[in-house]
């Protein structure tokens, strides 16, 4: 069973949605408690291998599935158990892993013969087709494993991979059989004293030249030389040696000029990434945007709507969001940004003003009539309370004065919370603008 964790889902959802590739950059195979593996694993713990995926496609016969392959060869010097695999994404954390039965793997130490273990991983998603999951192709990848000793054999993978992708390390099993087949040729010259002048000379050996010496050294040095009828010398080998070397060499700085480049070219987009992660942490978006921000210290790049003066040169992406709308100096050198401090936002349209306009307070008018007969009014409800005029409710036992007349005086204070502005229920907050990207 795959198990995908929270952190490679987060990555996934990520990659789907800016439709970003999503690399893999190594497998790792490890001996950990089981029990303790699920979705929020970070990491695998006793880790005893480590190599590259060999291949992630999407399954031909089912595309809700992506399948992960890799291959495992120990051929490290000590022995060791493995009971998860898990592939690891490029910024080292832990998309998937799945348990298997702990299962021995042999170091080449102890058998010639090492297994090769193949593991094949299905990752089941509803947006399958719509991820873009590759290996990490900044490193070079083609290893020991990839190669046997048939000299034959390296030459079509060669080929077929092509000799930017092939690293100079690659190329040491075959060395060493190379060096093996130029000892035995020497040894073949050297065992007869009747061939050692042939072996200070450049010409080559016939069949019918060594046949007189020794048949049995001829074969073996016949195959040696893929069964041609026609040997060559040390020094046609040591020439050809030498061309391969220089070919290896070429190519080995060939990837390495590409790596340096694929680092820089990383390094630019970490760099963009850093900058896309920091505009999303604070909400970030267009030049000229405002945002309610909870803290008291202004972030970079924002500043506080106070209706400060600002040159236009030195802000031109804001000054060319914005313009004159909320104000410009004498001197047309400096234009505003909004003053919102203490301030309510509407929307434009409506009865709202013209756009950066301030607009007064206000609340809409209330009238009010008293009808009065006999008797005359004796009584306030609400709002109403009747006076003599001095402030002294008569409604509450105030006593009467002069020739007796009341009032009848409107206090809205009697019925509502009352202050010096109009105003709901608030709260307080910074509200700030994008000054740059």
């Amino acid at each position: 069973m795959t198990i995908i964790t929270n952190a490679g889902k987060k990555l996934i959802t990520h990659a789907i949605i800016n439709k970003l590739d999503l690399f893999i950059s190594k497998v790792v195979y490890a001996d950990c408690n089981l029990d303790t593996l699920d979705e929020n694993t970070a990491s695998l713990t006793n880790i005893k291998y480590e190599n590259l995926p060999t291949s992630v496609r999407i399954d031909e016969f089912d595309n809700s599935k992506i399948i992960l392959e890799a291959v495992l060869r120990n051929d490290t010097a000590q022995d060791f158990f493995i009971n998860c695999v898990g592939f690891v994404a490029k910024n080292r954390e832990l998309l998937c892993f799945t348990k298997i039965k702990r299962t021995p793997v042999l170091s080449k130490a102890t058998d010639t013969n090492a297994s090769l273990f193949h593991y094949k991983l299905a990752m089941e998603l509803k947006h399958a087709s719509e991820l873009s999951i590759k290996i990490d192709e900044t490193i070079v990848y083609p290893t020991l494993a990839h190669f046997n000793t048939s000299q034959k054999a390296q030459d079509e993978l060669i080929a077929k991979l092509g000799l930017d992708k092939v690293n100079i390390s690659d190329f040491t099993a075959s060395q060493n059989l190379q060096d093996d087949k130029i000892k035995t040729l020497e040894n073949t010259k050297a065992d007869k004293a009747a061939l050692n002048n042939y072996y200070t000379k450049t010409e080559t050996y016939t069949k019918a030249e060594i046949d007189k010496k020794d048949t049995d050294k001829y074969n073996a040095l016949n195959n040696t030389k893929a069964d041609k009828t026609t040997t060559y010398t040390k020094a046609e080998v040591d020439n050809s040696q030498t061309t391969q070397n220089t070919t290896i060499s070429t190519n080995h700085t060939s990837v390495l000029n590409q790596l340096a480049l694929q680092n820089t070219q990383m390094s630019k987009l970490m760099t963009q990434c850093q900058n896309l992660l920091t505009k999303i942490e604070l909400g970030g978006g267009k030049v000229g945007m405002i945002f309610m921000y909870a803290g008291a210290t202004i972030p970079s790049n924002y500043m506080l709507c106070d209706g400060r003066e600002l040159l236009k040169t030195a802000y031109p992406q804001l000054f060319s969001a914005i313009g004159t709308i909320y104000g410009e100096s004498a001197d047309k050198l400096k234009f505003k940004i909004p003053d919102l401090r203490g301030r309510f936002v509407r929307c434009v349209g409506g009865n709202a003003a013209a756009l950066g306009v301030s607009q007064g307070d206000a609340i809409r008018n209330i009238t009010a009539s008293i009808f009065a007969s006999y008797p005359i009014f004796t009584k306030g409800v609400g709002a109403f309370v009747k006076t003599n005029g001095k402030g002294d409710d008569l409604a509450q036992g105030g006593s009467r004065v002069g020739n007796g007349n009341s009032y009848v005086d409107f206090n809205a204070s009697r019925v509502v919370p009352t202050a010096n502005e109009n105003r709901p229920i608030n709260m307080s907050m910074n509200f700030i603008i994008q000054i740059k990207e």
